[in-house]
């Protein structure tokens, strides 16, 4: 398991983000499933407070609730504290964004406080380390199939231009916008065919965080994006097949 504690906030948030410029201080718990990673995060005013992940297979069912009482308690902050709590949505994991969600909707029911959700493709976008540009983001589905989307970033505002979708490895170079920003999963790689045609983000950057969960979730709140609990569920964009999902 790791953590981190009071890091900040990634290119451009404090400046750009106009909830930060009206001086909107809401604490938001973000909670990041989609992956083989657990991962939980607490944001004061879109500033990171605490960010705990576990990179372990199959441990979200065990280890999400622990993780998030452990972070919690760490920052003494309570549950009743907390003004919404931000979950990833999807695409991902069935498995884990079942439990995040479900998760999330207990701790949004037991507190009486908003859920908002992010989709996971706009988290992984968000983290892209440019001002201004294309990204596209990856995120594997399955057996060398991977979801993707296209993003139009202006001044750090990111704009959705291509639905996700999905590709097959070997159908990356040709089919993604040449000269985009991609942010992909390590078993990719910026091989010569890739490195020629894109530009790769580090791969610090591979993984959606629960930090991009929490900001992305108190942006979407702000504007009254609040799910329905008796209504929300994960983004899926294939079925399940048992053992091809996390």
């Amino acid at each position: 398991m790791s953590s981190q504690v009071g890091s900040g906030s990634p290119p451009g948030c404090a400046t750009h983000c106009g909830l930060c410029q009206r001086g909107v201080v809401l604490v938001i718990v973000g909670i990041e499933t989609s992956t083989r990673i657990c991962a939980v995060a607490l944001t004061r005013a879109q500033q990171l407070v605490a960010e705990y992940r576990l990179n372990r297979a199959n441990a979200h069912a065990t280890a999400l609730v622990d993780l998030l009482s452990t972070m919690l308690k760490q920052v003494s902050v309570a549950l009743t504290e907390l003004d919404a709590i931000a979950v990833s949505i999807g695409p991902g994991s069935f498995t884990g964004l079942r439990i995040g969600l479900s998760t999330a909707k207990g701790i949004a029911l037991g507190c009486a406080r908003p859920l908002v959700t992010v989709p996971t493709m706009d988290a992984l976008a968000s983290q892209a380390p440019i001002r201004d540009g294309i990204i596209c983001p990856l995120l594997k589905a399955r057996a060398n199939e991977y979801y993707f989307a296209v993003y139009h970033r202006d001044n750090f505002v990111d704009s959705l231009v291509q639905e996700i979708q999905l590709v097959r490895k070997e159908m990356i170079a040709s089919t993604l916008p040449a000269g985009a920003m991609l942010i992909s999963p390590e078993d990719i790689g910026c091989d010569s065919g890739i490195a020629t045609t894109f530009v790769c983000a580090p791969e610090s950057f591979s993984m959606p965080t629960a930090f991009s969960i929490a900001r992305l979730g108190q942006q979407k709140l702000m504007v009254g994006d609040i799910a329905s609990l008796e209504t929300v569920e994960p983004l899926y964009f294939q079925e399940f097949i048992a053992g091809a999902h996390g």
